[in-house]
């Protein structure tokens, strides 16, 4: 057989192939649609009433579709998750169920802790969903991602989300219902509550506070307001300063996430790679760049740990370990699969977390820019200065334009306003951020730890901060000049759809960029992102 029929046979196979891989992959984005009408329709209301066993669903689903990818390690952690999960909705909540039904014949008192994420009211009977509860009776406790109270109050009364809360009674009875666990309570007592802390949760908060107090004494009030939410995550509220950049729309910049934990993970990696100039020994280990992505990891998560541990910060965090593990094990291609682990095993965490708008302004946004990836344009280090420049406009507008299509009707929903300004914003603050405002502050927090017990006023502390202080005033100025120029694309928006509506127009984007992605590979003659592809979608080999 010649060589000219081998490779026509070898690319007739090819070709099967890839045809049976997107036959399968549209199969799969087919089930997610007709998934996510059927869920729309069924829970048209809200997402509140979904049912907990769709976890469940989704693990298996996300763990066999992983599995087929040959992404065994987070097809074994989204298993095992929806497993623990599965017994907690199956095994567990029935057995709790049957213990309090046979408390409740004695009418014991009973002890319910938890944390409000929504109140119903039907006269003088008051339905509270809790998240992270916890229940104390006859000497046995337990905790639950999610539990319902209901109860009898003869005077009005409010519970707001996200309360901390503490009710005390009689116990009646108990009762499943969604695969949620429902306690019936007479003769209720409630009050506000703070749940203590683990003694090493305490000292952290405590060393946050310390740290927090230090830059507040050497920085002015206006600085402070960012580099408290920049470098610890503390929120300043009535902050002009603050007020500023949300009426922007670049208000992600000052919160610790995806951008600040890659930026950091990036600035960690050149670092300690400059480890290798003072040993060539070092240098020519073959695990040295692992060495050095460990380091950088070990470094951030003790600076989360710092920082008292935010949720946003965690997550962004979660999902870069998740990824470098795979890398490790020689699985690429993982990014789209570490996005969807982390917020399941979040999920499993805490149930409640999906109405968060923080979680979901971050999922949807790191999602988006996932799929934007294969479309940016990629140039080779020869290339000159002005196309390199050019790439980076081009690049960030993409960015921008993703991210805005993801988020922008959650935005609408919960903050009333959009702005147009992230498009040009982000081509100046951004690399600010990242060259100048970061490093700087992130030294001065270096600095301030390693002071702590020191007197103030120490020559080398004093220096970081004043030098902090001008940076930061100069990226405020610098965002009142270029909003003074664009106030314009700032305007009120009021979206007041339904969840069956936001499922509909996700699934239809996630449609589209199916449509272009397949179009898009066909056409193009060179692909220089096509690493990415292989994350959800397979692509067909050219010859």
């Amino acid at each position: 057989m010649s060589t000219q029929k081998i490779e026509d046979k070898f690319s007739r196979i090819l070709k099967v192939e890839a045809k049976k891989n997107w036959i399968l992959s549209g199969m799969f984005v087919l089930f997610l649609i007709l998934l996510s009408f059927w869920i729309g329709f069924r829970y048209s209301i809200s997402l509140a009433h979904l049912h907990m066993e769709w976890l469940v669903i989704a693990a298996i689903v996300i763990s066999c579709w992983s599995g087929y990818r040959r992404l065994k390690f987070i097809s074994a952690i989204v298993l095992s998750a929806g497993l623990v999960m599965a017994y907690h909705l199956f095994v567990e909540l029935p057995a709790w169920q049957q213990k309090l039904l046979n408390f409740s014949t004695a009418s014991p008192s009973i002890w319910i802790r938890g944390r409000v994420i929504q109140s119903d009211q039907e006269g003088k009977i008051f339905r509270i969903r809790l998240a992270s509860a916890k229940i104390d009776v006859l000497g046995k406790s337990r905790n639950f991602p999610e539990l319902t109270v209901q109860f009898e109050l003869k005077k009005s009364s409010s519970f707001y989300r996200h309360r901390s809360i503490q009710f005390g009674g009689i116990l009646e009875g108990a009762e499943l219902k969604s695969q949620r666990l429902s306690v019936s309570m007479k003769q209720v007592l409630y009050h506000t509550t703070l749940s203590p802390p683990h003694p090493w949760l305490y000292y952290l908060k405590i060393l946050h506070q310390r740290l927090n107090r230090r830059a507040a004494f050497y920085l002015k009030e206006k600085t402070h307001a960012l580099y408290s939410p920049l470098i610890l995550a503390q929120s300043v509220y009535r902050s002009k300063a603050i007020q500023l950049f949300r009426d922007t729309g670049v208000a992600h910049l000052l919160t610790i996430s995806g951008l600040h934990i890659g930026l950091l993970f990036w600035l960690g990696l050149m670092l300690f790679q400059k480890l290798g100039w003072f040993s060539e020994r070092l240098l020519l280990w073959v695990y040295f760049p692992q060495f050095c992505q460990a380091l950088t990891l070990a470094g951030l998560w003790c600076y989360v740990a710092l920082i008292a541990f935010p949720i946003p910060a965690l997550r962004a965090l979660v999902m870069l370990s998740l990824m470098v593990l795979i890398r490790w094990m020689g699985q690429a291609h993982a990014s789209l699969y570490a996005l969807l682990t982390t917020a399941f095993l979040f999920i499993c965490y805490t149930p409640a977390v999906i109405y968060q708008v923080s979680f979901q302004l971050s999922f949807f946004a790191v999602l988006y820019i996932l799929l934007m990836l294969p479309f940016l344009w990629n140039s080779s280090h020869e290339s000159p200065l002005w196309q390199k420049a050019a790439q980076y406009m081009v690049n960030s507008l993409l960015v921008s334009a993703a991210v805005l299509l993801g988020i922008w009707p959650i935005l609408a929903t919960y903050f009333k306003q959009l702005s147009l300004e992230v498009f040009w914003l982000n081509l100046i603050m951004l690399p600010l951020l990242g060259l100048i405002i970061l490093p700087i502050c992130f030294v001065t927090f270096f600095l301030s730890f390693l002071h702590l017990n020191a007197v103030p006023f120490g020559i080398v502390e004093k220096t970081a901060f004043q030098l902090t202080e001008g940076v930061l005033q100069l990226w405020l100025e610098t965002l009142k000049i270029v909003h003074s120029w664009g106030n314009w694309a700032s305007f009120p928006m009021d979206l007041t759809w339904l969840g069956w509506q936001f499922l509909l127009y996700y699934a239809l984007t996630f449609l589209t960029y199916f449509i272009l992605i397949s179009k898009f590979k066909r056409q193009a003659p060179r692909v220089l992102n096509s690493d990415e592809f292989p994350a959800f979608f397979p692509v067909q080999s050219q010859k």
